[in-house]
């Protein structure tokens, strides 16, 4: 599981080299940004967006607690934050008691 972004990322630079494409600073750089490379925190980004996506109060609540363990795990990840965010405003906007 840990090797998932890098087999992205070497699937990604073949298909760009079949293509022949020439790409701005592609060279060795990694050809796109990962919010992180802990494969938990990710689990848990992408178990709060499922939860989000529900557009439920319980939904939402199980997506704060999801961003909540990924932001344990990788204090610095933008998206859990992002997605934090969402949940809380989201919840308040559909009456959810996120409390």
């Amino acid at each position: 599981m840990q090797e998932v972004f890098a087999i992205q990322d070497e699937i990604t630079r073949e298909i760009v080299d079949a293509l022949e494409m020439q790409l701005v600073g592609a060279g060795d750089q990694p050809l796109g940004k990962h919010g992180t490379y802990n494969p938990d925190a990710y689990q848990l980004y992408l178990q709060a967006r499922y939860h989000f996506n529900k557009f439920t109060g319980d939904g939402f609540k199980r997506s704060i607690e999801c961003c909540k363990k990924a932001l344990e795990i990788e204090p610095n990840y933008a998206l859990a934050y992002a997605a934090l965010s969402l949940s809380f405003q989201y919840g308040w906007f559909y009456g959810a008691s996120l409390v």
